[in-house]
């Protein structure tokens, strides 16, 4: 490569212009290549991540009726427990509140019926 003429006498040519915006430019994109890490310390995950099946979009009456009320403790049992043998709705992630997870799944696992549950029940 040749080297940037700094000489007062030579005007700025368009390849000298553009080799400086490349340098200003790699290092624009070094420096925002650092921040992402910085930024994902700071979301911190407050909750328990719970499995539902989600009927959004389903024609199926059984998936809508079967699905809106469950709440899975993993994902394998969320696949495991579907309202019929075709069913293919797709397994989504909810992040609940550590106090009401406790409450829901007091033993950290199963499936929970939240038609069941008593709304008055503590921790």
């Amino acid at each position: 490569m040749d080297a940037i003429e700094t000489s007062p006498d030579a005007s700025p040519t368009r390849r000298t212009l553009l080799k400086v915006l490349g340098i200003a430019g790699g290092a624009a994109v070094a420096t925002v290549a650092g921040a992402p890490p910085a930024l994902a310390k700071q979301k911190r995950s407050r909750g328990i991540v719970v499995y539902r099946l989600s009927a959004r979009g389903s024609s199926c009456r059984a998936c809508s009726q079967h699905h809106r009320y469950l709440v899975f403790a993993t994902h394998a049992l969320a696949a495991a427990n579907r309202a019929h043998p075709g069913c293919n709705c797709p397994i989504t992630t909810q992040e609940l509140a550590k106090k009401l997870a406790r409450r829901l799944l007091p033993t950290g696992g199963g499936l929970v019926d939240l038609r069941k549950v008593d709304p008055k029940r503590r921790a």
